[in-house]
């Protein structure tokens, strides 16, 4: 189970959604409404409420091997660290600034890299792998499932290490479970 999502604010703002309540009813709980009101910067915590239910999102689709299908109501933030999806609860890490906003989940222990989208080539994020000595080989390379779920393949005995890739205006974001491989 891992998950990820970045939000890029200085396009994210420009959509200025908190003053749309067609969409916020359509994406967000009465629940998520209060608490994007109660802030005093909303449109920043709509758009983390959004990254956080993405987030869940693709780990709920990778733990369950889903077809990618996500309604936004399923999905419900009941605070800013957990959100619920049916029975099954998802603790999301949250990274704010002023440029972006990134969310991460997972069991493990995760590597995080967020790279500049515009400079962002998914080689050199193996690399920066291969340097870290994350994999013990040099013969790496991503596959995806039947859903277009990515895995990092370990050519050498076959072995699958799962990964999110998540990107949005001028940044790219890749978290990864920090284990022995």
């Amino acid at each position: 189970m891992i998950g990820n999502d970045i939000i890029d604010l200085s396009i994210a703002r420009l959509e200025n959604k908190t003053n749309n309540p067609r969409y916020c009813k359509k994406v967000f709980t009465g629940k998520e409404r209060d608490i994007i009101e109660a802030e005093s910067d909303k449109e920043k915590m709509l758009w983390t409420l959004w990254a956080m239910k993405e987030t869940a999102y693709k780990a709920h689709q990778r733990r369950f091997n889903l077809a990618r299908k996500i309604n936004p109501l399923d999905y419900e933030c009941d605070s800013e660290s957990i959100v619920n999806i049916g029975e099954w609860k998802y603790k999301v890490e949250v990274d704010r600034n002023e440029h972006y906003i990134h969310c991460s989940t997972t069991q493990d222990n995760l590597q995080s890299y967020i790279y500049p989208s515009l400079e962002f080539l998914f080689e050199n994020f193996l690399t920066d792998l291969r340097e870290q000595n994350i994999f013990r080989h040099d013969e790496i390379g991503v596959v995806k499932n039947r859903y277009g779920i990515p895995s990092i393949l370990d050519k050498t005995n076959s072995e699958t290490i799962p990964f999110s890739l998540s990107h949005h205006g001028k940044f790219t974001a890749i978290v990864i479970p920090l284990i022995n491989c």
